[in-house]
């Protein structure tokens, strides 16, 4: 079983540069079709959050999606059936987190990395990694090359791929609030 997500914290309105972590619940057969891409990476890496995007100027993000990676306004991230958290990275200069959302903006329009997606499954299952990379990425991915651009550098689990559970567990990303 995931862990929980977080319970009793404050809405806050996200800054440039912060992590949003979904928390989808894929427990009907219903939203496992709906959102297929979270629901497998829940259960490859069983944890509470399934998505993550970097929080971009104005009512954007930056996440990557099976469609790629875009730069979507968040109401159209954020469906009725998510709980979205905010994390604040601790970052290390008064740019970072600027240069990580330029990172960020630099990946929009690559292809989402479903192979990734096999690599981790692969991982899970036997504690290798396959080697080889494409351009294509995923959420965590995109998210954790954006926050090294920007001086807070994430190693993964597996040592080649983020994973959401990754970035949600790093000390560095204190979870400060729910965005609504």
């Amino acid at each position: 079983m995931p862990p929980e997500p977080p319970v009793g914290l404050p809405v806050v309105a996200p800054v440039v540069g912060d992590v949003l972590f979904w928390h989808t619940d894929t427990s009907t057969l219903w939203t496992k079709l709906k959102h297929f891409v979270d629901w497998r990476i829940q259960a490859d890496q069983p944890h509470w959050c399934n998505h993550v995007a970097l929080k971009a100027p104005g009512d954007y993000c930056i996440e990557a999606v099976a469609s790629g990676v875009r730069k979507a306004r968040l109401g159209e991230s954020v469906g009725p059936d998510d709980a979205v958290y905010v994390g604040r990275p601790a970052w290390p200069e008064a740019t970072s987190a600027e240069r990580a959302c330029e990172q960020a903006m630099g990946f929009v329009g690559r292809p989402y990395g479903f192979l990734d997606l096999m690599y981790i499954r692969i991982w899970t299952l036997t504690g290798l990694y396959p080697a080889g990379r494409t351009d294509a990425l995923i959420c965590s991915e995109l998210v954790g090359l954006a926050l090294a651009a920007g001086g807070v550098v994430i190693v993964p689990e597996n040592g080649v791929c983020w994973t959401p559970k990754d970035l949600a567990e790093d000390p560095r990303l204190p979870i400060i609030g729910r965005l609504r």
